[in-house]
């Protein structure tokens, strides 16, 4: 009798343990990244997890003050040629290879970023940035742009 209560606690403890292993993967650390630079996380993905229960987001939330870490030189994570620079003074430069194909302003309104380029004006949801990441996607589209800090 005395081994069968063992087994109860041992089985109950081992339940445990694991829903609280994949609690914790599922809802605390998805597609958690190293937080050791600074860097301003933007809570948008409150929405997606609504709707499906799943964040891409980051566990470290910040906000106030992101823009501060959008200046500077950015290189598209899928392709290599694309390049964007934001300069500190409302202006940018749209480069792909060695061409500059687009010059314009850019600002922000919220946790978007608005993007004046030649006659084309995009608006998008700014959902990272930090000291070597920017993550970023047209309002509408579900496609992320991911970008990192280039080095001089």
């Amino acid at each position: 009798m005395e081994k069968k209560n063992y087994y109860w606690i041992l089985s109950i403890a081992l339940v445990l343990l694991i829903g609280g292993f994949l609690y914790y993967q599922k809802y605390v650390v998805v597609n958690n990244q190293s937080n050791d630079d600074e860097s301003s996380e933007i809570n948008n993905d409150n929405i997606l997890l609504q709707e499906d229960n799943t964040s891409t987001s980051t566990t470290k939330i910040y906000g106030e003050g992101y823009e501060e870490f959008l200046v500077g030189s950015w290189q598209n994570t899928e392709d290599a040629l694309d390049k964007l620079i934001i300069n500190q003074d409302g202006s940018l430069n749209y480069i792909y290879g060695e061409n500059v194909v687009g010059s314009g302003k850019w600002s922000t309104e919220g946790f978007h970023l608005k993007v004046m380029l030649n006659v084309n004006d995009k608006v998008y949801n700014v959902w990272f940035t930090g000291a070597e990441r920017l993550e970023i996607s047209e309002v509408g589209s579900d496609k992320r742009l991911n970008f990192v800090r280039m080095i001089k």
